[in-house]
């Protein structure tokens, strides 16, 4: 994440950006969310960290405009990140998850303790293992769906 980073749109942006503050440790809090600009700055007050990034003239890509990198706080993941949602384990896990198989959600509750150093709970991680499965094949209703089409 730097100045100058672009992405497709805000929701790619804000996964980004969830990532980027779970790898280095830190939450932070939304000042302005709308369609076409978005600036956050880190939780504690007195930390310099901000970031804000627009829409481009073409009107579709997210720029980050603004950033001040340097964090003046101290940070520690230990004790879990709140920005390490159901959706951030989804994305994490889905790499993970094509090359070893089916893995258990304790086994990728302590990669990603080992990888990121956050403890995140049971549950959580396996509701985003099975985001991630929905991810990759799609809603298991929907395979129910095709069956007379797949017997035909």
């Amino acid at each position: 994440m730097e100045v100058g980073s672009k992405f497709e749109n805000v929701v790619d942006f804000r996964r980004a950006l969830n990532h980027f503050a779970v790898t280095n440790e830190f939450h932070y809090y939304i000042q302005k969310s709308d369609p076409t600009r978005f600036t956050t700055r880190c939780e504690n007050l007195e930390c310099e960290w901000r970031i804000h990034a627009s829409i481009t003239q073409d009107e579709v890509t997210f720029e980050v405009k603004k950033m001040v990198e340097v964090h003046t706080c101290t940070r520690s993941n230990k004790g879990g990140n709140k920005r390490a949602t159901q959706g951030w384990i989804a994305n994490v896990v889905t790499a993970k998850l094509k090359s070893d198989g089916d893995v258990s959600p304790y086994e990728l509750r302590n990669w990603i303790m080992k990888t990121y150093n956050v403890d995140v709970p049971y549950l959580k991680v396996f509701r985003g293992k099975e985001q991630a499965y929905t991810d990759m094949y799609g809603k298991w209703e929907d395979s129910f769906m095709k069956t007379d089409e797949f017997r035909e």
